[in-house]
This record gives C-alpha cells, sequence and structure tokens, in this order.
C-alpha cells in the first residue's frame, strides 16, 4: 500500500499544500517547525481518522483562525480518500466521493504504522497506552475486532452509569456483566493471539536492532487476576470469577473494576520488566522492534505492506542503531522520515530516494 499524492488545507500550519510521493522512501527533512510532522500526521489521518499524537482533538490541528480542515489523499489502488472537519459539521470521511456512514468500516483499507519518540511512553506510560497499541492495531486488521470493542466500550459506559445510581437494578447489572463477559472474551482472545505474534518475532527483531544476545518477551495481564494463562487461556471462567469476585465492591465504588478496558501489557527483557531497569538504548531498540513487528503483522494479515512512518526517531538513535533500522526499512514498502538532520540523507543509500525539503517557503 502507497499514497501517491496528499492535499491539505487549514491543517495545522499549512493553509493549502499538495505534495507527491515516492512509493520507496520519502524523506521530510528541514528545520523544526516547518511541518514535517504534519505532512505524516495527514497521512495518518487519511487511515486511521485521528491523529497519532497524544490527546489531540480533531480541534487541535486546525490552522489557526478556521473553522474547518481537509485532507485529500490519492492511493496506489486508485482510490481517492477525502476527510473533511468542521466545527459545526464534524468529521466525514469520502472513498470516491462516496461518504462512508461508519468509520469502523473504513479503518484497516490503508493499513498504517508510525513510529515517533512519543511512543517511548509506550514503555514507561499508562497501561492505556498499551491497550491503544494493541487496539489500534488489532483494528486495522479485523473489523469484527472493532465492532466488539465499540460495543464493549458502550456496555462499560451503560454499566458505570448504572452503578453511579444509589440502588442500581441488580438484573439490569447482571445482564450487562454478561455481555462483558461475552465481548471481552473476544477482545482478550485476539490481543493475546497479537501478544503471541510479537513474542514469536520480538527477539530476532530486538538483536538485529539492538547489535546484542538478550530474550525479550511480553506478557498479557488480565487486571486483577493472577492466574496464569499464557496457554490455552479459558477468558470466559477468568472473567467469570472476577464478576463473582468484584460484584458487591462493584456496587460499593460505583465502577466497574474489571474486563479487558483495564489490562495492561507488560515489555520483558531477561525476564525483567524492562520500565525497572532498561537504558534508553534498550527502549528504544524495543520500539523499533515493536513497530517492525508490527509491520510484520499487518503484511502477514492485508497481504499488503504497510504505509511506515518514521517522525524524527534518528535523531535519537546511536551510528549502528541508525545503520540498522535503515537495513530493516529497505524494499519494505512505502516510508516516511522526518528529520532535521541533513547528513542523514548524504548517505548513499536514502540520497536516491524522494527528499522533501520544507521551510517557510512551503507553508
Amino acid at each position: 500500500m502507497f499514497i501517491n499524492t496528499l492535499d491539505v488545507k487549514n491543517f495545522r500550519i499549512f493553509k493549502k499544500k499538495e505534495f507527491n510521493f515516492s512509493n520507496d522512501i520519502n524523506i521530510l527533512y528541514g528545520l523544526n517547525g516547518q511541518g514535517k510532522t504534519s505532512v505524516i500526521e495527514a497521512v495518518y489521518y487519511l487511515s486511521l481518522t485521528r491523529s497519532f499524537k497524544a490527546g489531540a482533538k480533531d480541534q487541535a490541528v486546525l490552522r489557526k483562525e478556521n473553522k474547518y480542515f481537509e485532507i485529500k489523499g490519492s492511493y496506489q489502488n486508485k482510490n481517492k480518500t477525502r476527510l473533511f472537519f468542521s466545527l459545526d459539521k464534524g468529521k466525514h470521511i469520502f472513498v470516491n466521493d462516496i461518504k462512508i456512514k461508519k468509520f469502523s468500516d473504513y479503518i484497516g483499507q490503508f493499513p498504517i504504522v508510525v513510529l515517533t519518540l512519543e511512543n517511548q511512553e509506550l514503555i514507561y506510560g499508562y497501561p492505556k497506552l498499551r491497550r491503544n497499541f494493541l487496539d489500534i492495531l488489532n483494528s486495522q486488521i479485523s473489523p469484527k475486532y472493532i465492532t466488539n470493542l465499540q460495543r464493549y466500550k458502550n456496555i462499560i459506559i451503560s454499566k458505570n452509569k448504572l452503578l453511579s445510581e444509589i440502588e442500581p437494578d441488580i438484573e439490569l447489572l447482571k445482564s450487562y456483566n454478561d455481555l462483558i463477559v461475552q465481548y471481552g472474551n473476544e477482545i482478550i482472545l485476539q490481543r493475546i493471539e497479537l501478544v503471541n505474534f510479537f513474542n514469536t518475532h520480538l527477539k530476532s527483531n530486538f538483536n538485529a536492532i539492538s547489535g546484542k544476545n538478550e530474550n525479550p518477551n511480553i506478557k498479557y495481564k488480565i487486571k486483577n487476576s493472577n492466574l496464569d494463562f499464557d496457554n490455552n487461556p479459558d477468558i470466559i471462567q477468568i472473567l467469570h470469577t472476577l464478576q463473582e469476585k468484584y460484584f458487591t465492591k462493584e456496587i460499593q465504588y460505583h465502577k466497574c473494576l474489571y474486563g479487558p478496558h483495564l489490562d495492561d501489557v507488560v515489555f520483558y527483557l531477561d525476564d525483567i520488566p524492562i520500565k525497572n531497569y532498561s537504558s534508553q538504548g534498550e527502549n528504544k531498540s524495543y520500539l523499533i522492534a515493536l513497530k517492525n513487528i508490527e509491520r510484520e503483522f499487518i503484511l502477514l494479515k492485508k497481504k499488503q505492506n504497510p504505509i511506515f512512518l518514521l517522525d524524527d526517531v534518528f535523531g535519537e538513535l546511536d551510528t549502528d542503531r541508525t545503520e540498522n533500522l535503515l537495513y530493516l526499512i529497505k524494499d519494505k514498502g512505502q516510508t516516511f522520515i522526518t528529520t532535521t538532520n541533513s547528513t542523514l540523507i548524504e548517505t548513499s543509500y536514502l540520497r536516491k530516494n524522494n527528499c522533501i525539503h520544507l521551510d517557510q517557503k512551503t507553508i
């Protein structure tokens, strides 16, 4: 999969700008504040109808004093997409001028992977970041996953609203609990399948980046459960056990205390949680490995390489890791690299690719 052209209006610092891309490597270079990240953010928007920046709402990407933004893209399969957002009409997506009624029917058509400096929080930050990591990837390859996740989230909202009442309807509460088991089971099973895929490929990818010989692995943790379910887990039984254990406490605390919306993922290196002791280099190697495996997973499931976005990551890598990363992305589909480091372009390999210089004249 690759995007040929991009046309943005009132997006971030751009009033109106068009870009033409290569189907191999595209390097966006220039000083900070010239719109390099905004370009790949727009590409990401066209794939997933949202920003990759944490907490960035649609209003946040509007150019100053404007009430709408628009992003258009043309892809290798001749599909033309248009994403439109305005303060009064909301957000809409079109493919070949046909409006898409449900975003869940659209996500996954143009698969994408992004690696940014913000991803460092994936290992050190809150569990929500790691859940989102799994959910976004699964959503790109499985429409069923998106549907289950949306229904599950609505159930949790309804259940918490019910639990906020002084005397909640017990029978209605039990019906919500049954639905949590039903949809929670499907969500967790697909998450665990994804975690197992990562574990199969993690060691080779991590060591290829770090140049070391270590043993990384990932474990999925169900909230408030200490059961070992790495192999053939009975998720339904686990959720039923949690349901019984926390039934009274949920009424007491007025909120749901179990379910995949509270679960977590732990990253290990040689059987020790990496967030407890890892160096910056190990953290970066881990992230690059995760993102490369993410790309491999999409290729396996979708039979096409996703668009790969690398936002200003080379400035944070030493020479060896930079060379190892460049080797991994070579001939692996369309890639976008943003950088302030012009010397990166001077390498014999990257010099042959599409280089786009951004400065005040291009805005």
